[in-house]
């Protein structure tokens, strides 16, 4: 969802910056139109340059109204992708001289595992396992139990006189457990315990290898991206050069209209490169950003999340019931959220079976928006322990999975 929404967003710019090119170019073409119509009423050219202006500018005028028509359509899809009020007005704002400053700032950035929370959480759940792993060897240390109790007894012949006689009563003992033989219980607790442990200890390299191999990929592309946009920008300073000293060759009378249309034509292609080359190189840098763990490329979504957050719960009906987990506890979360001002990152869904008493059927981690769960590769599928939360890197799917409906 969230890489939807950036592209969104900077198609939006893409289109907005054509919008101005078209304005640039139809002033230009309306001067050019103005010097070839002088050209022919004074018999220096002849008529076909001044027709040939007309056309082009008709067709850049027709441009810049089909951009402009789109730009009402890629925003109201930008609106609704964020969910912002249709009738609201959306004001995009941007800086290109800032949008080039940090280009070359984002190169600078390295990979550091710590700060990406589906590593965090990861590192979580080792320092538990590692816990398991101890209190498990504790079944191997002996146990002692002590007891005591102080009680009264009323007894009396009379029992109107019940209460006035009393005869207390006072017991103490102690026990000591000592484990011989379990059947090796306690010996395959640990060695699960331990297994289990080094299960999460591959799961942390796979994952320091999943991160590596993409951030690497990511920042290929950025550089890439980084120099086609260096060198469109070097274009586009060539060919407005160009088009001047045409241009004034023409006024001069030593070039044909046609190298102006070329050379306009030449111009305003070069400049609307270099305006996707700059959106496509940031918007990758999205991406990279995403892998290679910088904060703050994302302002909206950290405030939004720093008083509100959305959970998504596949296989759920409008408010209750569905074939998906539909039973969760937010207002634990919620309570801990504002005394401690720990946010939930995730919450724990159950879904449970018709039958009495009722079991459980299946668990399912509920994920912060824009995470969705993962399934690790092993494990349990029915067990939310068996799924990690992680970075959507692909629309989300609407259709139900087969377990949730046909």
């Amino acid at each position: 969802m969230v890489v939807n929404v950036t592209k969104a967003f900077y198609d939006l710019l893409a289109t907005s910056q054509q919008i101005r090119v078209g304005e640039e170019d139809i002033i230009r073409l309306q001067r050019s139109l103005k010097d070839a119509t002088a050209q022919y009423n004074a018999g220096v050219a002849d008529k076909t340059d001044y027709k040939r202006a007309t056309i082009l500018l008709a067709n850049a005028k027709a441009t810049l109204k089909t951009n402009q028509e789109m730009l009402v359509y890629k925003q109201e899809l930008l609106k609704t992708l964020m969910g912002y009020p249709v009738k609201g007005a959306l004001e995009i704002a941007y800086d290109t001289l800032q949008m080039e400053s940090e280009i070359d700032l984002d190169t600078t950035q390295t990979l550091s595992y710590a700060s990406h929370i589906d590593y965090k959480l990861m590192i979580t759940q080792r320092e538990l396992q590692e816990a398991n792993v101890k209190y498990a060897w504790w079944g191997f240390i002996p146990s002692l139990n002590a007891f005591g109790a102080y009680f009264l007894n009323y007894q009396n012949n009379n029992f109107g006189e019940l209460y006035n006689q009393r005869y207390p009563n006072s017991y103490v003992g102690a026990t000591f457990s000592f484990p011989i033989f379990q059947g090796m219980k306690r010996v395959a607790k640990v060695q699960e315990q331990r297994w289990t442990l080094r299960k999460l200890d591959w799961s942390v390299k796979n994952l320091e290898s999943s991160l590596s191999t993409e951030y690497t990929r990511s920042l290929a592309a950025y550089k890439s991206n980084l120099a086609a946009y260096i060198a469109l920008k070097e274009n586009v300073e060539l060919a407005r050069e160009v088009y001047d000293v045409i241009q004034l060759q023409y006024k001069s009378g030593i070039r044909a209209y046609l190298d102006v249309t070329v050379a306009e034509t030449d111009l305003r292609t070069a400049r609307i490169n270099y305006f996707n080359a700059l959106v496509s190189n940031n918007r990758s840098g999205h991406g990279f950003h995403q892998v290679g763990l910088a904060k703050g490329r994302d302002k909206a979504l950290e405030r939004t999340q720093s008083y509100a957050r959305l959970y998504m719960a596949p296989g759920v009906y409008h408010c209750s019931g569905g074939p998906g987990p539909n039973v969760f506890d937010v207002l634990t979360p919620l309570v801990t959220w504002v005394e401690t001002g720990v946010a939930p990152e995730t919450l724990v869904a159950a879904k449970f079976s018709t039958s009495t008493p009722p079991t459980v059927e299946m668990t399912r981690p509920l994920c912060v928006y824009p995470k969705v769960p993962r399934y690790n590769g092993s494990g349990n599928t029915n067990v939310a322990a068996s799924f990690t939360c992680v970075t959507g890197e692909e629309p989300f799917n609407q259709t139900p999975a087969p377990k949730y409906g046909p």
